[in-house]
């Protein structure tokens, strides 16, 4: 082979490998710094780096003499020490609780009867006359607020995964979209500025997510409500009453034997007892609009929430609004009411809407009754959803816009 200048260098990767395979074969010297005797020099002691880091001639810390700023206290261990603990027990109704025997089981928690199918009769005659009062470019302004809320939000988050029912195991691919809890809000806002355009007289005063924290004893136990309305639309007087409180008196609950109205509320002795009402003290709540998020509000057995359960939610979510409110404005916090308290509710998931009206008399379960009106769940639509890259509204109704003016209408006249 002809020698060439390239053949002539030295491979350095090959030479290092052989450089430390001699090294290593042979016993290894360390080179002499003179570092210790120029220390020593400079009057400097020198010890052996294994006596400075042997544990075992190191005292050990004991635990806990040694303060962390910014380290959290160790959690105080369940007992009767606890700063939450009471000895009486304390069954729990919270934003995400769902009755398991929907509206029966609401009732007998909530002493509430039913006289008549549908909404007070008032409600029934402003719905009517709303089908002329409505123009239709109101109607096409809702179906624009359905379409910005539920399909033009900037808002897009990872939705729910998607499980079909024939095809369980099959793994579908992420979608995104506007998330259930946002889309509720905007919608809820949308209307409510729609009703506000057609009256002479805006809603009054709009409460957001007020926290409302309040304790009863029902059947002689201690049962704890703690809920956050979406909405509170709030005005100086109170509603007028829709029918005598001793009418209820002799009207029997619904029987759920052998259950009973505390079945699926969890209980607990480790509470928070203070009360919590964050509502205007100089006002009085008309409307609560209570908002259903389907990823969160489901049943312990992972069952689909049905239109029963959902009655029973916006009965129990009325309910506590008028007690709070009946605790905070009233004299006397128990037992019967002097005046009756008087609520309109609105619960949706942005598709569907049920109203309600609930007239609280009782706060206890011995003597009169509350009476509740409650309505069939109205679907405000069928689908929103893009076909063929077109924003598409199927199926809208019209009566939903009715009823919510309606009670709109209501709400001013005793304002």
């Amino acid at each position: 082979m002809r020698l060439t200048l390239v053949l002539h260098k030295q491979h350095l990767r090959r030479l290092f490998i052989r450089k430390w395979f001699v090294h290593g074969r042979n016993n290894r010297v360390p080179m002499e710094t003179y570092a210790e005797s120029t220390l020593s020099a400079l009057g400097i002691k020198v010890v052996d780096s294994l006596d400075v880091i042997d544990e075992k001639k190191t005292p050990p810390v004991p635990p806990g003499s040694v303060k962390v700023i910014g380290m959290l206290d160790p959690p105080v261990p369940l007992g009767e020490n606890h700063p939450l603990y009471h000895q009486r027990p304390s069954y729990l109704y919270d934003e995400h609780s769902i009755l398991v025997e929907g509206l029966p089981q609401a009732q007998n928690l909530t002493n509430t009867v039913i006289l008549e199918k549908g909404l007070p009769p008032q409600i029934e005659e402003l719905a009517k006359e709303n089908e002329s009062l409505l123009p239709e470019e109101c109607h096409e302004e809702v179906k624009k607020s359905i379409l910005r809320s539920f399909l033009f939000d900037a808002v897009q988050e990872k939705m729910p995964k998607y499980i079909n029912p024939e095809r369980p195991c099959y793994n579908y691919p992420p979608t995104f979209g506007v998330p259930d809890y946002r889309r509720n809000r905007l919608l809820s806002d949308n209307l409510l500025l729609i009703c506000d355009s057609l009256s002479s007289e805006p809603h009054g005063q709009v409460v957001r997510g007020a926290k409302l924290r309040t304790l009863l004893d029902i059947n002689d136990k201690l049962v704890r409500f703690d809920i956050s309305p979406g909405i509170l639309l709030c005005g100086k007087n109170p509603l007028s009453p829709y029918t005598d409180a001793a009418r209820t008196e002799n009207l029997d609950l619904p029987n759920i034997s052998p259950l009973n109205c505390f079945v699926s509320l969890p209980k607990d002795h480790f509470y928070d007892d203070t009360e919590i009402i964050n509502v205007p003290p100089a006002k009085f709540v008309h409307t609560a609009i209570f908002h259903f998020n389907d990823t969160k509000h489901v049943n312990l057995t992972e069952i689909p929430v049905n239109e029963n359960q959902i009655q029973g939610r916006t009965l129990a979510n009325s309910f506590i609004v008028a007690a709070a409110e009946a605790k905070q404005k009233l004299e006397k916090p128990s037992g019967e009411l002097s005046k009756p308290l008087t609520i309109q509710g609105i619960h949706t998931n942005g598709q569907w809407f049920q109203f309600s009206v609930l007239q609280l008399n009782n706060l206890s379960n011995k003597g009169t009754k509350n009476v509740a009106w409650l309505s069939p769940l109205m679907h405000m639509f069928a689908s929103a959803r893009y076909e063929k890259a077109v924003p598409t509204l199927i199926g809208y109704n019209p009566d939903v816009l009715r009823y919510l003016f309606a009670f709109h209408r209501n709400s001013l006249i005793t304002k």
